[in-house]
């Protein structure tokens, strides 16, 4: 990154006409007290690094001319790389177990409280939706995402980005019933890859977004999915509900 933010092509030999006065990528991080609807703020060359990855990958994917993009010098698998730093910036702010819990304990309280709502068939309190709905939908952020994500110990690595929270970034619940009557919980992740958004390509059966089946940890189960009373107990274990 610090060779593109230089002007320097890609796998180029370059010396810089001068070196700048203050460098981006030089110097220490520091956590310091959030401010607003922020807990932490974090300062210093990993806040940079993610915030201009992030701006790359936004200006890739909104399919800005090549020359526009990180000035002529960001190519895709150039953005495959710089958004592994905007993850470790993640990973510190949101999936730090302290800041997680503060930040997604209700929302993922009302995920499991809707999810005991059908299992239970009958209205609970903290539940989102009346109890017949088939499908609940929440709209929310990266920073809701990964929050929840952290209290489940959930990872993936799709399109080649581990962990990475795109924008359209879909991270789903379903509820199951096996013939015998027992319920399980099936958590995916859903992702646009960087061409389909570049490109604005039309998500169908035949060119859909990639997924993938995520398993909590702490679920104890080989399977692809969770029984409903190993993801209660580990959901309400990481929120503190009782």
């Amino acid at each position: 990154m610090n060779r593109v933010l230089q002007g320097c092509d890609p796998d180029a030999d370059c010396t810089p006409a001068r070196p700048p006065e203050n460098p981006l990528l030089e110097g220490k991080n520091r956590a310091l007290r959030g401010k607003g609807d922020h807990i932490v703020t974090l300062d210093g060359p990993l806040a940079q690094a993610s915030t201009f990855s992030e701006d790359f990958q936004l200006e890739y994917t909104e399919g800005m001319p090549p020359q526009s993009v990180g000035w002529g010098k960001v190519d895709e698998a150039q953005v495959i790389k710089f958004i592994s730093l905007h993850s470790v910036y993640f990973d510190l702010m949101h999936r730090t177990p302290s800041l997680a819990r503060m930040e997604a304990s209700n929302t993922l309280n009302a995920i499991t409280r809707t999810l005991q709502q059908g299992v239970e068939g009958k209205a609970i309190a903290g539940a989102v939706g009346a109890p017949g709905n088939k499908f609940v939908l929440l709209v929310g952020h990266d920073t809701n995402i990964g929050p929840i994500s952290a209290l489940l110990g959930l990872h993936w690595n799709l399109d080649g980005r581990a962990d990475d929270i795109a924008p359209g970034t879909e991270l789903g619940f379903e509820l199951w019933q096996t013939p015998r009557g027992a319920y399980r919980v099936k958590v995916t992740v859903t992702v646009q890859t960087l061409r389909q958004m570049r490109e604005a390509q039309e998500l169908t059966s035949v060119n859909p977004p990639v997924r993938q089946v995520v398993i909590p940890p702490a679920c104890g189960s080989e399977t692809s999915v969770c029984s409903w009373d190993e993801f209660r107990r580990v959901a309400d274990a990481a929120t503190g509900a009782r």
